[in-house]
């Protein structure tokens, strides 16, 4: 897993982490569909990354799959 904390939008993410489990603290939202967001990590195994969630305890966060649809993979 990879420590990212940058702010990038959807785009960016679906562009550079396509296929990785995405953490994304206090993410904008249009509807129900993250546009942009502080992502805090990346990888590769859903289940490490599941694990770093409940580790942060965040309050406000989105969970996704870069490059899958969005409205299917986003959990908060």
């Amino acid at each position: 897993m990879k420590k990212i904390n940058k702010i990038m939008s959807i785009d960016k993410i679906n562009k550079e982490l396509n296929g990785n489990w995405v953490i994304i603290d206090r993410p904008t939202r249009n509807g129900s569909s993250t546009v942009k967001g502080l992502v805090l990590y990346a990888g590769r195994n859903k289940k490490e990354v599941m694990i770093k969630i409940k580790e942060l305890k965040l309050q406000d966060f989105a969970f996704l799959r870069a490059g899958g649809s969005i409205e299917r993979n986003i959990f908060i």
